[in-house]
């Protein structure tokens, strides 16, 4: 985990807390940057042990966990003059492994939890006509549409009420469905165990589909997909 974007949230979100301490944590990856990553599975253990499972104050906690940045190194292998990339794929299994673990335990906590997983962009371990492989100029949609995950845990419910079956959002969406989750999420009381999950699932916004950065536009119209590069005119993206 590192504090990226941190300034952001203080800038733009009026976020005050203070960056939790990562004195402890092990340094997994080294960065492209040379800067340390720190274990994933350290960073849920803290959280974990700060829990307080009688408390019923609202708080939020925010990760920045970056554990499948491109051009990250296994630490240990750096450190034994090993220079090359770690693996995508080894990377993404200890992820998964340690965000299981970390559910589980979350889970046997008692305390009621919303947990979103909102992935900044794709890997673009794949490339297309315009943009080999692990290149990200182009914000074409095989890098910026990706899948967003949320889960509810210990939600108050009796033995005559099942635990919801997952739900899936199949049409596009954008950062203004985490919020009105979460909006949902309070003004439903929905962890009393008394609301079904299509009062927070049903009816969310739609937002078409358009990807942006400094030197290029990306867009969806009529199941078409455009691009606009800068100075130029919009054309087909090629398929």
């Amino acid at each position: 985990m590192k504090s990226s974007g941190l300034q952001g949230l203080r800038n733009f979100a009026g976020f005050t807390a203070a960056l939790s301490s990562q004195k402890n944590y092990e340094s997994r990856y080294y960065s492209f940057d040379g800067e340390p990553i720190y274990a994933d599975a350290d960073v849920f253990a803290a959280y974990l042990k700060d829990i307080d499972p009688d408390s019923t104050t609202r708080q939020a906690t925010l990760f920045n966990l970056v554990a499948l940045h491109d051009g990250n190194k296994f630490a240990d292998k750096r450190d034994q003059g090993e220079n090359h990339n770690a693996s995508f794929k080894r990377r993404a299994q200890i992820l998964l492994d340690e965000i299981k673990e970390f559910e589980q335990k979350l889970a046997q906590s008692g305390r009621p939890t919303l947990v979103l997983f909102v992935p900044e962009h794709g890997a673009a371990l794949q490339g297309d006509k315009i943009q080999m492989a692990r290149l990200r100029d182009i914000p074409s949609k095989l890098i910026t549409h990706v899948p967003v995950y949320a889960k509810f845990f210990n939600v108050q419910r009796s033995a005559e009420q099942p635990a919801s079956s997952p739900v899936v959002i199949d049409y596009p969406t954008s950062y203004e469905v985490l919020g009105e989750i979460i909006s949902r999420t309070i003004t439903t009381d929905y962890f009393q165990g008394n609301t079904p999950l299509t009062a927070i699932t049903d009816n969310l916004p739609a937002t078409y589909f358009v990807s942006e950065n400094e030197g290029a536009l990306v867009l969806r119209f009529q199941n078409t997909d455009f691009l606009r590069l800068k100075g130029h005119a919009l054309t087909i993206y090629p398929q």
